[in-house]
């Protein structure tokens, strides 16, 4: 219907309807996930927009291109904008840009600017009376702050407030997520572990995949606080199987992104962990296997999931307005949530249908590649050697048919020799 209402209005001469309809068209493409062509539509629609509409197109093509994993392109964007909507008076659009500005900011790696950006966007939500939007703002300052490397008691005690205020507030993945950076900051200064959150673990068996992989990881610091390493241990490897079977059925970015965002920080928990060759092995590939995972730009050629893929993203965003804007009751937005979880596991049926469907038709058994377990052997003669980072340190594990072996260095020496981490933790496979 969209497209028909861009051609008629461009048939007939109407430039100004064929752009906002062309404008609509391009946000509705974008929630099917074809972001070649939203990205295409927003930019030749823009050429007949002025004033706000033109702005709140400039919004949506950067948050486009957020979601696409292109930040470093939305941000001039984002700049322009927002210098035209301050000229304007644009309010609302402006608190809107800056939270924007604040998400490209943290994803290109400038923490610095994302978190002083994220405080005017916290600010400027305030300003207009819309607290359900400046939590959001709040969460995304806490998380460019620790990314910033601000390590000091002042923000330790500002993390568990937005913690709190995110949990009351209906966030429950964010207040999570800050309850984490508290945590780390804990064990940083020395200071005691604060109490699980309520509701962590019905979390971790319900909720939306990033929700349940946050869960596991504020699961793990808290049982790495108590002393029970191996409790620790199974929260890790728990975590990254939500986050592994969430990158193998969700293969655009804009769904898998914040997931996998987390899969990092668990899996670089995991390979602090490893007190052998085997487990340093098994913590790097699951890790690696999440990041190899390719990722789509266009909706699948199957309809049917492609249209799940859209309704999920349309269902995402409504709880995000609703959350915000606090239109709904807490067992409107739990049902809500709930929602959210039935339309992942549909697309992840499909995807997992689709895929064994594939591979019974065209793989060859003999291309699958070997477990781990089965390495050795299928290496024969050969060997393989891996690195992996772990902090400042490099560390080179080896595996021939005869096991496995791990060593290290820190990347500042000149020599090979076998780090104290390795020579104490690291063995036979």
């Amino acid at each position: 219907m969209l497209a028909e209402a861009v051609d008629v209005a461009s048939r007939t001469g109407l430039r100004h309807q064929a752009a906002m309809a062309r404008v609509n068209l391009a946000f509705v493409v974008s929630r099917r996930g074809d972001v070649p062509s939203a990205l295409h539509l927003y930019t030749v629609a823009e050429a007949d927009l002025t004033g706000e509409r033109l702005a709140q197109a400039r919004l949506d093509r950067a948050e486009t291109l957020i979601s696409a994993g292109l930040p470093g392109e939305a941000r001039p964007l984002l700049e322009r904008t927002l210098a035209d909507v301050a000229r304007r008076g644009y309010a609302c659009d402006a608190a809107d840009g800056l939270l924007l500005l604040a998400h490209a900011e943290l994803a290109d790696g400038d923490p610095e600017r994302a978190a002083a950006t994220a405080e005017r966007a916290r600010a400027a939500f305030a300003a207009q009376e819309r607290p359900g939007w400046a939590l959001p703002a709040e969460h995304l300052l806490v998380r460019a702050r620790w990314a910033g490397g601000d390590r000091s008691a002042v923000f330790l005690r500002a993390a568990d407030a937005a913690a709190d205020r995110l949990a009351r507030g209906g966030w429950d993945e964010a207040a999570t997520e800050a309850w984490i950076i508290s945590a780390r900051l804990r064990m940083e200064l020395g200071r005691p572990p604060r109490a699980l959150p309520a509701g962590v673990e019905c979390a971790r068996a319900r909720g939306p995949a990033a929700l349940r992989a946050a869960a596991w990881h504020a699961t793990a610091l808290d049982r790495w606080g108590r002393g029970d390493r191996r409790g620790t241990a199974a929260a890790v490897w728990a975590g990254l199987r939500v986050v592994a079977e969430h990158a193998e059925t969700m293969s655009a970015l804009d769904l898998r992104a914040h997931v996998a965002g987390l899969g990092d920080e668990l899996a670089a928990f995991g390979l602090r962990l490893a007190r052998s060759a085997r487990e340093l092995l098994l913590a790097e590939e699951r890790r690696r296997a999440v990041a190899r995972r390719p990722v789509a730009v266009r909706p699948p050629r199957d309809p049917a999931r492609a249209a799940a893929l859209a309704e999920l993203r349309t269902a995402s965003a409504a709880h995000t307005a609703a959350t915000a804007d606090g239109s709904l009751t807490a067992d409107e937005l739990a049902a809500s949530a709930e929602r959210l979880c039935r339309l992942e596991r549909s697309v992840q049926s499909m995807a997992r249908a689709g895929r064994r469907s594939a591979e019974g038709a065209c793989r060859d058994p003999a291309e699958v590649p070997p477990t781990l377990a089965r390495l050795p052997d299928a290496l024969g003669d050969r060997a393989l050697l891996e690195l992996v980072r772990i902090g400042d340190d490099l560390h080179a594990v080896t595996v021939t048919g005869g096991g496995a072996a791990a060593g290290g260095s820190a990347p500042t020496r000149a020599s090979s020799r076998t780090s104290t981490w390795c020579g104490s933790r690291c063995g036979a496979w």
